[in-house]
């Protein structure tokens, strides 16, 4: 288990930002109204400024967007924390939300937990991971009711792509009425990971569906130990399970490969509809263990045909033999069993009334 740290990013909030009331005592014994403390920045300058963000914060400077509060830590003996005004504290309908001012680092193979504790009364509360300035969606989140006593706030990540890691934290502010209640406080911000040894961040991720049958490629983030990967890959769960690396090896066979490349492209057209199963166990000759075996991934590969609801479609037809006979019979269902099979009653299907060779016609719309 790893903490990620970051120049500080856990110690503040940012170059000169107010704190909230009287005078700041630093650690080299002097006083003052503002904390110098790096590490965090304002999140969105510009966009507080403009949905009415004030109150306790210096309109001069880049963070602009929380304030330091010196008591009530959620930790005993802590220094300082983030507090947030909501719409019914000032009118501060711009909440605050502020991110680590440098990359927490690049993102390393393994499971990765943030984790802050809250508490108060200014809504919504918001934690975000992002890596590359994009914010990631987490595997898990806990989200308990803010109140009065501190709440641990987290998000679990089991997979991130490639990138820096930055963290946004503070009050959000949706539209259109911005942040509301009273005031929250944030403390004890945190981002640790732990390393894996198998092969995670798959793609294409398991489950996926509707990929195109051509050109795919098959790829993955390295355990902490692997040094090469062997590659398995097959129509049915049980062959991909039971397969190991002394069965034949080929492209003809479930184990494709034994390989020092992370990504393998699938040579062959994949069937239509067809459902694949797939496995990277890590290997590395000079470890004991020197194999970890991973689990097995699906996808499904794009159907020949997409089904459109007759609801949605109009049919028009040059003309009908009778009025049960009309070419909205070829889209409503008529005659269809349960099996997709067609009945040959005529007033189940289309039939167009007597015309020259070749000019009968049936047009759809969708």
């Amino acid at each position: 288990l790893g903490v990620v740290s970051g120049g500080g990013w856990s110690q503040g909030v940012g170059p000169d930002c107010p704190i909230e009331s009287g005078t700041y005592e630093f650690s080299d014994g002097t006083t003052g109204d503002v904390a110098d403390i790096a590490g965090w920045l304002g999140y969105d300058r510009q966009g507080w400024i403009d949905f009415g963000g004030y109150g306790n914060r210096d309109q001069t400077t880049g963070n602009l967007q929380g304030c330091v509060a010196a008591q009530g830590n959620h930790t005993e003996g802590g220094r300082q924390q983030y507090a947030v005004n909501g719409s019914n504290w000032g009118n501060n309908t711009a909440g605050g939300l502020i991110v680590s001012d440098a990359s927490l680092g690049n993102v390393k193979g393994g499971i990765y937990t943030l984790s802050m504790f809250a508490r108060g009364a200014a809504f919504p509360p918001v934690l975000e991971l992002l890596v590359d300035g994009v914010i990631i969606m987490p595997t898990s989140s806990v989200d308990p009711n803010l109140s009065g006593d501190w709440q641990e706030f987290s998000r679990t990540y089991n997979t991130l792509p490639s990138g820096e890691l930055t963290i946004v934290l503070g009050v959000g502010r949706p539209l259109p009425d911005g942040a509301t209640g009273t005031q929250s406080r944030f403390d004890d911000v945190s981002l640790s990971y732990e390393l894996v040894d198998q092969a995670t961040n798959l793609i294409p991720a398991d489950g996926a569906t509707d990929l195109c049958r051509n050109n795919v490629v098959l790829s993955w983030m390295p355990g902490m130990y692997a040094d090469k990967h062997d590659v398995y890959f097959g129509t049915t769960f049980g062959d991909v399970n039971d397969a190991n690396n002394l069965d034949p090896k080929g492209p003809d066979e479930v184990y494709r490969a034994q390989q020092y490349a992370v990504s393998y492209p699938v040579p062959e057209t994949l069937d239509f509809g067809q459902t694949y199963y797939w496995r990277i166990n890590e290997v590395n000759d000079a470890c004991e263990p020197y194999l970890w075996i991973g689990g097995i991934w699906q996808f499904t590969v794009e159907p020949i045909a997409y089904p459109i609801a007759g609801d949605e479609i109009t049919a028009t037809a040059s003309s009908s033999n009778s009025a049960s006979e009309g070419p909205e019979n070829t889209i409503n269902g008529s005659g269809l069993d349960a099996n997709d099979l067609h009945s040959t009653v005529a007033t189940d299907m289309w039939l167009s009334g007597s015309h020259p060779p070749g000019e009968a016609c049936i047009e759809y719309e969708f």
